[in-house]
């Protein structure tokens, strides 16, 4: 691209400096470059098995029982049947105290006369809580222990989300 000429015009009285112009007079424009957004697709889960009830329009007017259906996923597979669970709910090993959200840590108080170990499996309950985990860390004080016993305040890795005054059981079979 060739250069512009550039006029230098004098001023009048000789002690101000000379002005520059551009030879066409106009300031040069920026294009405007529009900037484009990229789409993104999400990708959906796939639909969980659920089982339901249904029952006919002749069978709910006689009163009858309704019979189970099972919705089959893609690819044919029947829902799988939850293991039973061998627990005493009448004697709960603790409660939770708090809950460290970002490190996935929750404080149990173990009850009087109970006692947990690492390797055992605990059943979390409460108002929006139900699972069970196997017990992999427990600390006291920073401190890596093995048992914890009545009374004591210990912090254990979970691996969901448990809440203040969760109940904690000890699984013995599944």
């Amino acid at each position: 691209m060739p250069k512009k000429k550039v006029k230098k015009a004098h001023s009048k009285k000789g002690g101000k400096k000379p002005a520059i112009r551009l030879a066409k007079g106009k300031p040069r424009r920026k294009k405007l470059i529009k900037k484009t957004k990229k789409v993104v697709k999400k990708r959906v889960a796939k639909k969980k098995v659920v089982k339901k009830k249904v029952a006919s329009s002749a069978t709910r007017r006689r009163g009858g029982k309704a019979k189970k259906k099972i919705i089959r996923q893609k690819g044919g597979k029947k829902a799988k049947k939850k293991k039973s669970i061998n627990l005493d709910k009448e004697k709960p090993v603790g409660e939770i105290i708090h809950y460290y959200g970002k490190i996935k840590v929750g404080v149990i108080e173990i009850h009087k006369g109970h006692e947990i170990r690492t390797g055992e499996i605990l059943y979390y309950s409460g108002h929006t809580t139900d699972f069970h985990d196997v017990l992999s860390s427990m600390q006291e004080f920073g401190k890596q222990i093995a048992v914890a016993k009545g009374k004591m305040q210990v912090g254990i890795k979970v691996s969901k989300k448990v809440r203040q005054g969760d109940k904690v059981f000890k699984i013995t079979k599944i």
